[in-house]
């Protein structure tokens, strides 16, 4: 009776990886990119209000300049924390999603047992992570655009 080979044992050729593994270091970089912008979003409006609300020469004024573009701050300060909250999301997923597929190419390599059964259903529990990555992804550009033309519309509406 032969020994049963562990998946992390099992070899996935080198050039199979190599595509899949750039395409979600891609990825990654863009969810990093976005996840830094909403931040920094989120700090400029921080600082903004902690300038404005500061104690300084005419604090009513400042309140209520701040008052005046309190909907414009408040979806913005929103749409920054879903893009933060999102890009985060998607890094989970994608990077969880390649698990997955990892495991699956694995089983089909090793094909014992039921190997075959198990990484059809892996490839479908990929295909959600997957899916999930791709809205995450999306949630978190159209948050951030959301966030910057809501905060744009706010200074244009200060000056």
């Amino acid at each position: 009776m032969s020994k049963r080979k562990t998946l992390g044992l099992v070899e996935i050729p080198e050039r199979t990886l190599e595509y899949d593994m750039a395409l979600l270091e891609r990825y990654n970089e863009f969810s990093a990119e976005l996840l830094r912008l909403g931040l920094l979003g989120i700090t400029a409006l921080g600082f903004a209000a902690s300038k404005a609300l500061l104690p300084g020469d005419d604090r009513a004024r400042a309140e209520t300049l701040l008052e005046s573009v309190r909907y414009e701050t408040g979806i913005a300060l929103i749409a920054f924390g879903c893009c933060v909250a999102a890009a985060l999301a998607h890094r989970y997923f994608a990077t969880d999603s390649m698990s997955w597929h990892l495991q699956a190419m694995r089983r089909y390599l090793r094909a014992e047992d039921k190997d075959i059964v198990v990484a059809d259903s892996e490839f479908r529990s990929r295909y959600r992570r997957f899916k999930w990555s791709e809205y995450a992804i999306r949630i978190a550009s159209i948050s951030l655009g959301t966030g910057a033309v809501s905060m744009a519309f706010a200074i244009w509406r200060l000056i």
